[in-house]
């Protein structure tokens, strides 16, 4: 459940020059009530549902290979107040959606 999405700003020195980025941090409560806080690294909608990438505040890794994040894809239900992010349930939407973002993530990691 999306509880509010919290804008913060950073202040980022790239070649000397400074500049403002905003990071979003969004709190999810899971079922058993416990809060998590993830920033927001991707959102995409895609027929007519908007999904957004999630990377936990506190990275867990695998044991197998440390290095590695995991990040979530979730999608956004409901209207005004209402709104809440969910799992996705259906294999082939998570495929679809998950495709988009693997590949705007290696883009990104490429350059």
């Amino acid at each position: 459940m999306l509880e509010r999405e919290e804008m913060l700003e950073t202040e980022d020195e790239l070649d000397n020059e400074e500049e403002t980025a905003e990071v979003s941090i969004v709190t999810l409560t899971a079922e058993d009530g416990e809060e998590h806080e993830f920033y927001v690294i991707g959102d995409h909608v895609l027929d007519g549902v908007r999904y957004f990438a999630l990377l936990p505040t506190l990275i867990p890794t695998s044991e197998e290979n440390p290095d590695e994040a995991r990040y979530f894809i979730l999608k956004l239900t409901g209207d005004g107040d209402d709104e809440m992010l969910e799992s996705i349930e259906d294999e082939e939407e998570l495929k679809a959606i998950a495709t988009y973002f693997d590949s705007l993530f290696s883009e990104l990691l490429e350059d």
